[in-house]
């Protein structure tokens, strides 16, 4: 769900959104692997997704920033994109540059206290760090206030520009496998 909404219980709009970040990576360079590997990043927050049993590689990045103010925010059932003016996001890129310069913070997972113990994945690729840090942001120690700080906003960030995002075009990649225990494979004949 995006920042809390109520969530499209329709599946063709599900599929449509979930294609939309493909295209995004393929709009901007080719297939992606990971979110680090999003063309023009600057700064990438990833979350696990909420749902139980879903599959967090297959969650869109929850927050990206790109050099040139292009925003997109992901959830479980959409993904919106805007444009912040270049002083805004240039204020978000010295936030995290606040928070590269915090003493040891991309050499391990950075424990922010409290439930649930969830997992945020801040990537800042300007510099190629990137911070893991598990907890409650609400509940970080003051040493960790401006990593906190930035990962609520990213959250639960909220733009007037951003509107659901509506790719040009969909691309798909298929690759033959073997099926996991338990499958059978379908006879069409």
């Amino acid at each position: 769900q995006l920042l809390g909404g109520a969530g499209d219980r329709n599946p063709v709009r599900r599929a449509a959104a979930l294609l939309g970040l493909v295209s995004l990576a393929l709009v901007h360079g080719g297939p992606l692997a990971r979110a680090s590997e999003i063309p023009g990043a600057v700064i990438v927050l990833e979350t696990a997704p909420g749902t139980p049993g879903s599959d967090p590689s297959a969650a869109p990045p929850r927050f990206v920033l790109l050099k040139d103010g292009q925003v997109f925010v992901g959830g479980t059932a959409r993904l919106e994109a805007g444009r912040l003016e270049k002083g805004e996001a240039s204020a978000l890129e010295k936030r995290a540059e606040a928070v590269r310069k915090l003493p040891g913070i991309a050499s391990s997972p950075v424990a922010l206290g409290g439930d649930p113990p969830r997992t945020l994945r801040l990537r800042l690729l300007d510099e190629r760090v990137e911070v893991v840090a598990t907890g409650d942001p609400a509940q970080a120690p003051p040493a960790l206030a401006p990593l906190a700080s930035l990962l609520t906003d990213l959250l639960a960030f909220h733009h007037p520009s951003l509107r659901p995002y509506e790719p040009t075009s969909y691309a798909m990649t298929v690759r033959e496998t073997r099926l996991a225990g338990g499958c059978r494979a379908w006879q069409f004949a």
